[in-house]
């Protein structure tokens, strides 16, 4: 019993933390087209944008400027890393949802993307 207690709170403990790192959740932006993931370059989607179908281990220009995060897939979660192939924190958005605004300490920070099969964070 200890044991399933442990790992609830792990999952409820991570479930929080990806949830924590965006200031506002909304539904995928209109400008981030079906069955992509998008960053935007200002908060509330403005600015330039960069927008992948699948995985992208370096967001090119678009590298440490991020401020805001579109997922319009139907069924998978998407995850924003802070250094190019996938490595350090990330921030995690469910399929269909957005981040209109990050955090200060996560603003400007993405550096890769990529799509992981599950559809909630």
């Amino acid at each position: 019993m200890k044991k399933r207690s442990i790992v609830t709170t792990l999952a409820l403990t991570a479930s929080t933390l990806s949830g924590v790192l965006a200031t506002h959740v909304d539904a995928a932006p209109a400008s981030c087209a079906a069955n992509y993931i998008c960053i935007y370059e200002h908060s509330g989607f403005g600015g330039a944008q960069y927008s992948v179908t699948g995985a992208a281990p370096s967001v090119g220009s678009m590298n440490d400027k991020a401020s805001s995060l579109g997922n319009s897939k139907a069924s998978n979660r998407a995850r924003y890393f802070q250094h190019d192939s996938y490595v350090g924190w990330y921030v995690c958005v469910s399929a269909g949802n957005s981040a209109s605004s990050l955090f200060s300490d996560r603003n400007d920070e993405i550096s890769s993307m990529a799509i992981q099969i599950a559809m909630y964070c």
